[in-house]
This record gives structure tokens, sequence and C-alpha cells, in this order.
């Protein structure tokens, strides 16, 4: 978990110097510098590339281990006996049921999105400015870049930062719930009732018997006696 967090954080790092240094070179003044133009393009090119590998790295790597933390635990709820009462003196436990952990797998996919959002509405929102104030003096390009880069990285940052602290303790969550409950006793389904359970010996059931004696008794030809013989109705 903190290797992949390590790799977002450096990645979204690079990525921002990577599209600020794009955005400060690609102005028309600017574009007639030559070789060493071309040389700092290629530089922050190169970053923003590297910072989307590192951030992409990272994502992918807090989602498959989340992920396996989360099937690790959804077997544990399902055959190891619950837990005593979670408001005894240190249990810190916070998932004790699937529903617990449906709601922490919810949390943990809103701050995946708003983490990988916020890296994608930055380039985008920086990107869409450049667009708007490149034609432009430079002075004024830099200044309107500059202040606007800023609000950007700024808000851009809270939900970063957010996200990346809401994924780190739904994953502690369900780590340490995961840690509980693997020290609890396998759970004894042979002890619980079967709700469907069918009688051992049906044919011995009174009102089968009586059935079957009602039928024989009704289909049995009684003789009725005219004069001296019988005949059979």
């Amino acid at each position: 978990m903190k290797r992949h967090v390590f790799l977002l954080v450096v990645g979204g790092l690079l990525i921002v110097g990577g599209q600020l240094g794009l955005s400060l070179e690609i102005h028309s003044s600017r574009l007639a510098g030559g070789t060493p133009l071309f040389s700092t393009l290629l530089q922050a090119s190169l970053a923003l590339v590297l910072g989307s590998v590192l951030a992409v790295t990272g994502l992918l790597g807090m989602a498959e281990g989340y992920q396996r933390a989360c099937d690790k635990l959804d077997y544990l709820l399902e055959t190891k006996a619950p837990l005593g009462d979670p408001g005894e003196e240190g249990t810190a436990v916070e998932v004790t049921s699937r529903d617990d952990l449906h709601d922490r797998t919810r949390r943990f996919w809103g701050a995946y999105l708003r983490t990988a959002g916020s890296l994608c509405f930055f380039m985008a929102a920086t990107l869409a400015l450049t667009a708007s104030i490149g034609e432009r003096g430079y002075l004024f390009y830099l200044v309107s870049l500059a202040a606007g880069a800023t609000l950007i990285a700024l808000a851009c940052a809270i939900l970063w930062l957010g996200g990346i602290g809401s994924m780190r303790r739904t994953r502690q969550d369900v780590a340490v719930a995961t840690q509980a409950f693997s020290l609890q006793p396998t759970r004894d389904h042979g002890q619980e009732p079967d709700p469907v359970a069918r009688p051992s010996r049906p044919w011995r059931l009174p009102h089968r018997r009586t059935a079957q004696s009602f039928r024989h008794r009704h289909d049995v030809k009684r003789p009725v006696y005219k004069g001296a013989i019988g005949h059979y109705e």
C-alpha cells in the first residue's frame, strides 16, 4: 500500500511539473527559441509521460491490493464465527458484516475515482486555460497562467489528497477486520437447522394410510342379494 501511494504521489507531482512546463513553453513568443526550447519541451513531455505511468501504476496497485483484501475478508465473514460486542474494550474492528464491507467498498471506489479524476481535471483545465490565453502577450500569459494554475492546483490537491487518505483509511479498516476474523474459530454449520428437511419415512405418515384405506373401501364391489343368488354390482 505504501509503495503504491508513493508512486501515486511522485507521479502526480511529475504530471503537475510536466504540464506547467509545457504550458510555459508553447506560447508563440517562445516557439522561436530554437533547439534549447525543444529540449525544454522534450523534458517536460517526458516528465508528463513518466508521471502518468507512475500515477496509473500506483492507482492500479491500490485497486488490486484492496480487491484481494476484500475477497479474503468476505471469505472470513462467511466461514468464521462472528466477533463479540463491538463496544467491548480493546475492540477496534469496524467491519463486522458484509454490509459494512460493502459500505467500505463504496467509499474506496468513490475516493479512487476522486483521486484519478483530480489528475485528469488538472491536465484538462490547464490545457484549456493555456489555449484560451495563448494569443495574449507573454507577460499577461505568464501572470494569467500562474494565477489560474495555482487555483486549479489547489482545488485538485484537495480532492487528490482527500481521496488518497480515504483509500488508506478504508484499506486499514479492512486489514484490521481481516486480522481479527482470522483469529476466530470456524463457524459450525452442522448445528444450524435445515429449513427444508424431509421426514425419513414419509410412507408411515397417518394421512397416507387413511387415504389408501378410504380409496380401497370405495373400490371394492359389494354383493347384492336378489333372492337366493347373489349378484355383484
